[in-house]
C-alpha cells in the first residue's frame, strides 16, 4: 500500500501534488527528513508488525551541481524518517541540501 509519494525539497517545500501530505526538511544534524499524515500513528520504530519501504532518488538539480549523489536510508524515528544525501561520498551541507529535491515513494506492508 502506498503511504506517501511526491517530490519534496529540503527547504520544506514540495511539488504539487504530494500524496498524503508528504513533506521534506532538514534535521539539525544535517539529514534529510520525511514525514506524512499518519506517520506517527504507525509507531514504526516500535511496531514489529509494520514495515515501511522508503524509495528516494535525487531529482536532477537546476541550481546546484551535484557530481554523484547518493541517497541512503538512516532511520525511522518517532516523528520522522531520516535519509542522508551524499555527493562524492561526502554529506551535503545544509545550504545545498535545502535546494535538493527528492522523488519519494513510501509503501507499507503489515506482517500477518
Amino acid at each position: 500500500m502506498i503511504m506517501a509519494a511526491g517530490i519534496v525539497r529540503g527547504n520544506g517545500g514540495s511539488r504539487v501534488p504530494a500524496y498524503n501530505d508528504l513533506k521534506g526538511g532538514i534535521a539539525a544534524t544535517g539529514e534529510f527528513t520525511l514525514t506524512f499524515k499518519g506517520y506517527q500513528a504507525l509507531k514504526v520504530p516500535t511496531n514489529e508488525n509494520v514495515q515501511l519501504i522508503v524509495k528516494a532518488m535525487v531529482v536532477e538539480p537546476a541550481e546546484t551541481q551535484l557530481r554523484s549523489p547518493i541517497v541512503m536510508f538512516k532511520s525511522f524515528q518517532a516523528t520522522r524518517i531520516l535519509l542522508e544525501v551524499l555527493d562524492g561520498g561526502v554529506p551535503l551541507n545544509p545550504t545545498i541540501l535545502q535546494q535538493v529535491e527528492l522523488m519519494v515513494e513510501i509503501s507499507m506492508f503489515e506482517a500477518t
